[in-house]
């Protein structure tokens, strides 16, 4: 038994190896074949990139987890970007899990220090009228869609399978909900979920007595 443990073990480390050498100078072709601006970052797996009129921008020191492999919470999906007549800008210390954004004539602007949970979906568009006539003419369904940027603050937190739709924006240093629907903007330092998402509580109400008058504190124990 224990040598099979150990052949085993021996040949899942090879395999892990030589697939990561691989998808290392596959995944480098596609940022510079999708034109994507990025200095140093350590992805894991292989990223969905589709480029089609639009921006994408990677800063520095980011954090790419691509299906199961690399984050095992049950979500086998890598992540998606797709810049469509838009832009995603990626602030620097940025970690997102299986996540899709999806910049659609519009842009999503993720600050610095953001982490985005295993399942996030980023949209900027409802991608069809909510008018049931327009939607049975695909032309006029295209032309009448809506579009709205997205903006998620420095230091924001989004939980796993949440929802951030289009006209959004996420105040620095709060957090959202693992399964929310942000469909209206959440202020900064608040925790926030459900669907719809609504406030639940301020992170800034801590004991006055840790706090100096000048110092900004919020608090993270929840």
């Amino acid at each position: 038994m224990g040598v099979i443990q150990s052949t085993y073990k021996f040949l899942s480390f090879f395999s892990y190896k030589s697939r990561r050498a691989i998808n290392i100078v596959r995944t480098k072709w596609r940022l510079i074949g999708n034109g994507v601006q990025f200095s140093r970052y350590r992805i894991v797996g292989i990223p969905i990139i589709i480029n089609k009129g639009g921006r994408i921008v990677f800063g520095d020191n980011l954090q790419l987890n691509n299906g199961l492999a690399s984050n095992q919470i049950g979500i086998n999906t890598p992540c998606v970007f797709r810049a469509e007549n838009g832009s995603i800008l990626i602030g620097k210390n940025v970690g997102i899990s299986q996540s899709a954004l999806v910049a659609k004539g519009a842009d999503i602007v993720i600050g610095d220090n953001v982490k985005l949970g295993g399942g996030v979906k980023i949209y900027t568009t409802d991608f069809h009228c909510l008018d049931y006539r327009k939607r049975r003419d695909p032309e006029i369904d295209l032309a009448e869609r809506k579009y709205s940027s997205v903006s998620i603050e420095d230091d924001c937190f989004i939980g796993a399978g949440s929802f951030v739709l289009k006209g959004v924006t996420i105040g620095a240093r709060s957090i959202i909900g693992a399964g929310s629907v942000v469909t209206k903007s959440i202020p900064a330092d608040c925790m926030a979920a459900g669907n719809p998402c609504r406030i639940i509580k301020s992170l800034t109400d801590c004991d006055p007595r840790t706090l100096s008058q000048n110092t900004h504190q919020p608090c993270y124990e929840y």
